[in-house]
């Protein structure tokens, strides 16, 4: 093992030093604990072939380049035969150095990119070993990505976490490939050798109508998400992508062996985080609903102490009552995570301008990160991005066609609907192929979110998007890593920290509860009806943190019935104390203010309507904006051959994006895509948005 010292009172990375000692000949990891928390964004780059001799002005442009975060220290490049490699700086060991970007666990320990809290590259070289032969011991996992590169041979490979939830970007340009953790790198890359990459309108749609990630398209239709499964092998100028060999999946262990072995890792993680954070310097997402609730479990089944949490919205809401309630159960205090809104304003449609729409889970780096304020020594430890419970959910039943309401699917038939005759066809066309016909079920549910906004959208794109959905779940229906539920998971979760995770790091260290291949594996061995009633979730925080852990109620949009119906029979009360919510009654709990950041004001001029949510007010301060964009795309534009222009127009001039359920949610896309496609994006850099 390796010996980790972290050492630094500093945000400059240059304070925290790694030093790695006689790690084959140790049989403990040493941790000494940092007293700052900050260290450097590890996004990185990789080009293989013949652009690589184009190093000099690649360097100069990346260095330019004001999205990619130089704010922590200068990036470094290396280059041979062939072989361009840069970024932060790595870790080195005996010749060979890493880059990685993520965050997650290598056995013992935590580590995160935007923190002092790094891989040990042993683990690290393991892992490469395990992804390219099969072979090797490793205990990697989270959601990451890491470079490793032989300097004497320029021998190269390039690998994401077991469950590729990581989002790696890869462009080619002739001969040439660029691998980057960021987009903004690709960008850089194709600006400097004179290469204009297309902006692309799909995605946008895709991912507003379906809830999911558009495969392995980006707003660019020259770069591509990393295939899932897949890495990138190569020596010098040669390359060729690879499938990963990783095994992730233990096999023939019995239920009760594997809900204890994922109850082990979740706890395990918590204490790690524990261990490797300052005092107090720990912030738990805590809501209403069943994700966030086992990352608490989690934490209470290690025995972490002085537990805070942070819960947002609006007094009186479920997720405040049933996040104090539990609380107030196991001693957690409520943490200001954030109040103090005192950063210089920034406006609407400047924030709007500042989009990230170049990769899948487009946002706003303010949208999410809190402002220009970093946050020292404070972790925040989000829960339920990584669909620790929804990823256990089962397939629909036949029922959606013909046989569950004859009547109404018949109706929908003779209207000729786009998502549902295109669905019908592939299911009976697999009349023999029980795969084709899952595969069409699980499409026509989530294409489903388009028969409702068919307005708006074209047939053809209609169409298409669920011909798309249908061949993503039959290459991968019925696999074990997937439940049937890899399309949504996996895009869901790449999405997320394709943006989400980065940004957080941009203003505070970022943790996520690590969905484990062994989660999936628990899940798999049980029954579909099992599966479906959510006891495989309901064991798992029962296993962490006992009984008591469950009878406190949940939100009520939290809970589907079945899940419901099997919590009231264990808990033996009735389906609607599951979640019977008392607002008259606020529970009171301790808080403590560790938070000393700035955040931005983003209402300082809202005039909109009360009811608004965050989303809502953010599109309402944008309502006019993006009505310029939308009339001003030309007529011809390819947009209109995916949305219906006349209708389109008609909602984004009127209310219709300010409705109910998820349409403000649908809007703001709308408007990031808008700005993307316009080149109204603002020239804002890092160094600008982030102090």
């Amino acid at each position: 093992m390796a010996l980790f010292l972290c050492l630094g009172s500093s945000l400059k990375f240059k304070n925290c030093i790694f030093d790695w000692l006689q790690y084959e000949r140790c049989s403990c990891l040493i941790f000494v604990r940092p007293f700052g928390l900050w260290g450097l964004f590890m996004e990185f780059l990789l080009v293989s072939g013949e652009l690589a001799s184009r190093a000099a002005v690649i360097e100069q442009a990346c260095r330019e380049a004001r999205r990619i975060a130089p704010v922590d220290g200068p990036l470094n490049f290396f280059q041979s035969s062939g072989l361009l490699v840069g970024g932060a700086k790595p870790l080195e060991d005996n010749g060979y150095c890493f880059y990685w970007d993520g965050h997650g666990m290598d056995g013992e320990t935590v580590f995160s990119s935007g923190t002092c809290l790094a891989p040990n590259p042993l683990m690290l070289s393991r892992y490469h070993e395990a992804c390219m032969s099969g072979g090797g011991d490793s205990q990697m996992r989270g959601v990451f990505a890491s470079v490793s590169v032989d300097k004497n041979a320029a021998n190269f490979s390039v690998v994401v976490d077991p469950l590729s939830q990581y989002s790696l970007f890869t462009w080619q340009s002739g001969s040439s490939l660029c691998v980057s953790s960021s987009i903004y790198f690709i960008e850089a890359v194709a600006k400097a050798v004179g290469e204009t990459l297309s902006r692309n309108p799909y995605v946008g749609c895709f991912e507003t109508a379906c809830t999911v990630g558009a495969d392995t398209k980006t707003g660019y239709k020259d770069v591509f998400v990393q295939p899932f499964g897949t890495g990138v092998l190569g020596q010098g100028a040669n390359w060729k992508i690879s499938e990963s060999k990783f095994q992730a999946f233990p096999e023939g262990a019995s239920y009760e062996e594997l809900l204890d072995l994922s109850a082990e890792r979740l706890t395990g993680y918590a204490a790690a985080l524990d261990k490797a954070l300052p005092e107090n310097g720990i912030i738990y997402d805590l809501t209403g609903g069943q994700d966030s609730r086992i990352c608490f479990a989690a934490a209470v089944g290690a025995g972490v102490k002085g537990l805070n949490f942070f819960v947002g919205g609006n007094e009186g809401d479920d997720d405040k009552y049933v996040a104090r309630r539990l609380a107030k159960t196991f001693g957690a205090r409520e943490g200001n995570f954030p109040e103090n809104y005192t950063e210089t304003y920034v406006s609407a449609q400047e924030q709007a301008r500042r989009s990230a729409f170049r990769q899948q889970g487009h946002s706003t780096l303010h949208h999410y990160a809190l402002g220009k304020g970093r946050l020292e020594n404070v972790g925040r430890v989000r829960g339920g991005a990584g669909e620790l419970s929804r990823s256990h959910m089962t397939g629909p039943d036949m029922g959606c066609f013909l046989t569950g309401k004859p009547k109404a699917a018949l109706k929908v038939f003779a209207q000729r609907d786009a998502v549902y005759t295109e669905a019908l066809a592939s299911y009976w066309g697999g009349v023999f192929d029980e795969k084709k016909r899952y595969a069409a079920r699980w499409a026509y549910k989530v294409g489903n979110n388009l028969r409702g906004q068919k307005k708006l959208y074209t047939k053809t794109f209609r169409r298409h998007a669920v011909h798309s959905l249908m061949q993503e779940h039959y290459d991968y229906a019925d696999t074990i890593d997937s439940m049937g539920m890899d399309t949504y998971f996996r895009d869901r979760t790449r999405r997320h920290f394709a943006f989400l995770a980065r940004a957080l790091n941009y203003s505070s260290g970022a943790f996520e509860f690590l969905y484990d291949p062994v989660m999936i594996a628990a899940a798999q061995a049980l029954s579909w009806e099992d599966r479906a009633s959510g006891r495989f979730v309901f064991d798992l925080m029962e296993k962490m943190a006992g009984q008591r852990i469950l009878s406190i109620p949940f939100a009520a949009k939290s809970m589907q019935v079945k899940p419901r119906r099997h919590l009231a029979h264990r808990l033996d009360c009735s389906a609607e104390a599951i979640t019977a919510v008392d607002r008259s009654s606020m529970p009171e709990v301790d808080r403590i203010s560790i938070i000393t950041g700035c955040g931005m004001n983003q209402w300082a001029d809202f005039d909109g309507p009360k009811s608004l949510g965050i989303h809502g007010k953010y599109l309402w301060q944008n309502r006019k904006f993006m009505a310029e964009l939308a009339t001003d795309l030309p007529v011809n534009h390819e947009l209109w051959t995916l949305l219906n222009r006349e209708n389109f127009l008609e909602a984004v001039n009127g209310e219709y994006f300010f409705g109910g359920g998820h349409k403000p949610t649908h809007g703001l896309r709308f408007l990031h895509m808008l700005v993307w496609l316009s080149g109204e994006e603002s020239a804002a850099g890092i160094e600008e948005i982030i102090s």
